[in-house]
């Protein structure tokens, strides 16, 4: 929470001790660690070691700037220093008043400098404070003892009992009713509506749970309103991560860019039309609103004890809880569930959870008897969600459907070259794609090692990824580059909902490495590549698999040819090439025919599936279809199976893959095979608690393989992973 300690008093009055007695150095920032951060100990001129005070200046910078960082997220924070004069103190002023901190001055001047001296003296040697310092800075505090009223003064004993006090007020007996509002995004007539059908009354306290502004078209008229009620006592208001925004556009001397998402912009994209909107209204009266907005509330009525903040959090909140985790809710927007599981653990049955900003599995307001969630998508058509909460514990819930909303507008088409030679001198002329000339004038471009190390993806490193050409035109091609959820913020569970046109297709993924077949351009035979290679030990696998299966490859080449197109396949050879999931037989599965050129064009499923079916090859399979985005996500939060996972395609071809908790595992488990065997130490792998299990089994079964020379590099990771499944299932 944004409370910060400042411990004023001279060194050897036991700061120090008293943090490490209570249990708080996570919480403390101390410049003493800072100097020995920039220098090891110096001898001084008497020849003792002692804590060199010439990088003083980074020092404080440092210390500055860490503060800073950690009042930004509204962390409880303790600062370790003498703070003897009122520089010192006045030191921290810009930072409390622009993070809306409370700052408490924990006061240790009372020590009396006989034990101050002693406790001194029984420091480590280069900790040892010269004692003509100490009788300094105990004259300069003895000489200037009034404090600013910005600081309460607390003896430390009153410091640890704040800490540890109860944050819940008592609503009873102060209002007749409670009303909690869900996010309201700048939606303004569900608001009204409420209003009129229950018109204002002193005797209820209303509580606003954040996200006022964005994404609907009535930012001002919501904020207006708000502005106009700000000085009614029975309107609280909460902080949520929308508010951000508003709180910089508040500031006059703002400068004009921020950071989102890596990416340098004025505010995020959302904001513009937001501010657009609000540009009437006095900033100095949305500054008065931001000032007025609070973390959460907490407090008991009726019988019950509710904690409502913006983002929803797993424990009963505490001085120790950072705002940023009850503003923006603690994980991540697919980890609701265990948020709620554990609010249900970890709080008394008359706990109730109330909260708003993530709803991606399209709950309905009421949860369970213990927690109620208020998001909906109320800019796009959705419902302004209102509990009315009684003293009789009643709790009736209420939905106020917006009317006024804008449909998101369709994005954009992107650039894409016009022709094959445009493609080509954009290939050949970009750092971040590796071309690469094979036999018989066929090139293969694929992206650089730089491009997928540092994430650079855009049109071109996605789509050079096994790409052929041969006399400026494509030959054979795989692909363009799709993603897992979660590994770009544009495929984040939170926003694919942005993304998907429904329905979506589910695909079961195989895991093999990926082979292409076409028509060879010079003659009347099949054309075999794997990535960026016609002549690679993974080409001969392809084809021996193709042939130990007994593959007609002339009608498979006669097909490539006619259409003009590349099969393109996943092959599992379990003895050259295994990797992590299981496999007793070679398979070669058609999982797509693209078209052979540079602009994407697959054919649909039921023709993909028709002529594996006519070549006598093995298709993908199709798991089921997915018609909104609460399915997507269920198979998220409860994927189970033991192949690699599956690949999701909606309604324009938009592709993403979703790997499995095993095999996310097994993969793990490769990773500490190869430091074992190359005598690297590993980490204990935190995991679900379901896989601890199998990873201390699986540890024992390679520290058995170790014990004989060269016995555990004969085994690869499937061995490993069957041995562990037997035993395991037999236990």
């Amino acid at each position: 929470m944004r409370v910060l300690y400042i411990l004023r008093g001279c060194p050897g009055s036991g700061k120090s001790t008293w943090v490490k007695k209570n249990q708080l150095e996570p919480y403390t920032l101390s410049p003493d660690d800072i100097r020995l951060e920039y220098q090891s100990p110096v001898f001084d001129i008497h020849g003792s070691l002692s804590i060199s005070q010439r990088n003083d200046r980074l020092v404080w910078q440092r210390l500055r700037e860490c503060l800073e960082q950690r009042m930004e997220r509204g962390e409880f924070t303790i600062v370790d220093a003498t703070h003897y004069s009122h520089d010192l103190l006045n030191q921290y002023r810009a930072l409390i008043e622009k993070y809306r901190y409370r700052a408490y001055i924990v006061d240790f001047t009372g020590v009396p400098i006989e034990t101050i001296l002693k406790q001194n003296r029984k420091r480590e040697g280069y900790k040892f404070v010269p004692e003509d310092r100490i009788y300094y800075i105990c004259d300069v505090i003895a000489s200037r003892q009034k404090i600013s009223n910005r600081y309460k003064v607390m003896a430390p004993e009153e410091a640890v009992d704040m800490l540890h006090a109860p944050l819940a007020i008592d609503w009873n007996g102060r209002y007749e009713r409670i009303a909690v509002f869900g996010d309201i995004h700048g939606c303004f007539e569900p608001l009204q509506e409420y209003f009129s059908r229950f018109p204002y009354d002193e005797h209820t306290l209303y509580v606003f749970t954040g996200d006022y502004i964005d994404r609907g078209i009535q930012n001002k008229e919501v904020l207006q309103f708000f502005i106009d009620n700000l000085d009614k006592k029975n309107f609280l208001f909460l902080e949520g991560n929308h508010e951000r925004s508003l709180r910089l556009y508040s500031d006059a001397a703002m400068p004009m860019v921020s950071v989102f998402r890596n990416r340098e912009l004025p505010f995020p994209p959302e904001f513009f039309h937001t501010m657009n909107e609000i540009r009437d209204i006095s900033r100095k009266d949305i500054r008065r609103f931001c000032s007025r907005l609070s973390q959460m509330a907490y407090a008991r009525f009726g019988s019950k004890t509710y904690c409502i903040t913006h983002g929803g959090i797993p424990v009963a909140p505490s001085i120790f809880m950072a705002s940023s985790q009850m503003i923006k809710g603690v994980g991540q927007y697919e980890e609701l569930d265990a948020v709620y599981a554990a609010w249900k653990q970890n709080t008394p049955d008359d706990h109730v959870l109330i909260h708003g900003h993530r709803n991606l599995y399209e709950l309905a307001p009421r949860v369970d008897d213990r927690i109620y969630n208020l998001c909906s998508p109320i800019e796009l058509g959705g419902a302004l969600r209102v509990l009315h909460i009684g003293p009789d514990d009643h709790i009736e819930v209420m939905e106020f459907p917006n009317r006024i909303y804008r449909l998101p507008e369709k994005p954009s088409a992107p650039f894409v070259p016009k022709s094959d030679e445009e493609w080509l001198r954009l290939l050949d002329s970009s750092k971040l794609i590796m071309k690469k000339d094979l036999s018989d004038g066929v090139s293969s471009y694929n992206f650089t090692r730089d491009a997928f190390k540092s994430r650079q993806w855009n049109m071109l490193t996605c789509k050079a990824r096994g790409l052929f050409v041969k006399d400026g035109r494509v030959i054979c091609r795989s692909y363009d580059k799709f993603f897992n959820v979660g590994e770009l913020p544009e495929t984040e569970i939170q926003n694919l909902h942005k993304r998907f046109a429904f329905p979506v297709s589910v695909f079961r993924k195989y895991n093999g490495f990926l082979g292409l077949l076409a028509a060879d351009p010079d003659s009347d035979g099949l054309m075999y590549c794997s990535k960026s290679s016609t002549d690679s030990p993974h080409v001969d696998f392809l084809k021996k698999v193709v042939g130990h299966l007994g593959l007609d490859t002339e009608a498979m080449a006669a097909y490539c040819r006619d259409h003009e197109a590349t099969l393109v396949c996943e092959c599992i050879d379990p003895v050259n090439d295994s990797h992590i999931v299981p496999y007793d037989e070679e398979h070669l599965v058609l999982l797509d025919i693209i078209r052979n050129s540079f602009v994407t064009e697959k054919l649909p499923y039921s023709e993909v599936k028709a002529v594996a079916g006519r070549l006598g090859m093995e298709c993908k399979q199709l798991e089921g279809t997915l018609d909104r985005l609460s399915q997507f996500t269920e198979i998220c939060r409860h994927i189970d199976t033991p192949l690699e996972g599956y690949v999701f395609e909606d309604a324009n071809g938009f592709m993403v893959k979703l790997k499995s908790p095993s095999y996310k595992f097994w993969k793990m488990m490769r990773g500490v095979k190869e430091c074992m065997e190359d005598g690297r130490s590993y980490g204990w792998y935190v995991a679900r608690d379901e896989w601890k299990p199998y990873y201390i089994e699986a540890l024992k079964v390679m520290q058995k393989l170790c014990q004989q020379p060269g016995e555990l590099e004969k085994h690869n990771i499937i061995d490993i992973r069957r041995a562990v499944e037997q035993k395991m299932q037999s236990n």
